[in-house]
């Protein structure tokens, strides 16, 4: 990067259905992405979207993905649970989730590139009790394979 490209406006694209994003471009061609948020329709909140795309920006393969996963978030929350249960009880043996939606909220999701299976993606969730807890699931396909807690 050199120094005039610090007073270089972000590049921008508007989608039909991510609203305005902001390219990330990098010298690594399998890293670029663009970021945004927008309203989550399962839990009616604003999440943060990292999207793996070129320049042109999100497919509209990709674009049906982010669909499906509002459609089967329950699914998706109800798999993920177990792991998030195992984690908090490393500290408290009794620990059960009761009512997921009321104890923790999605605050991002990773939109993979579609060209490649199986799909590796993540989502994160925030406790809504304990603000100190911050998860973020990795799914491969539509299984959640890993846990991370920050």
């Amino acid at each position: 990067m050199g120094f005039f490209d610090l007073f270089k406006k972000p590049v921008t694209l508007q989608d039909p259905i991510f609203g305005t994003l902001q390219w990330m471009g990098t010298k690594d061609t399998s890293k670029k992405y663009f970021i945004g948020s927008g309203m989550f329709a399962p839990t009616k909140e604003t999440i943060e979207y990292i999207i793996e795309a070129d320049a042109s920006g999100p497919t509209s393969a990709q674009r049906e993905f982010y669909q499906y996963i509002q459609t089967n978030y329950d699914a998706l929350i109800e798999k993920a649970t177990p792991l998030i249960e195992k984690e908090f009880r490393q500290d408290m043996e009794e620990f059960k989730i009761r009512n997921f939606k009321k104890e923790f909220k999605v605050s991002s999701l990773t939109i993979p590139r579609l060209e490649r299976t199986p799909l590796d993606w993540d989502m994160s969730f925030e406790s809504i009790d304990d603000e100190n807890h911050f998860f973020l699931i990795d799914f491969k396909d539509f299984e959640p394979i890993q846990i991370h807690v920050e």
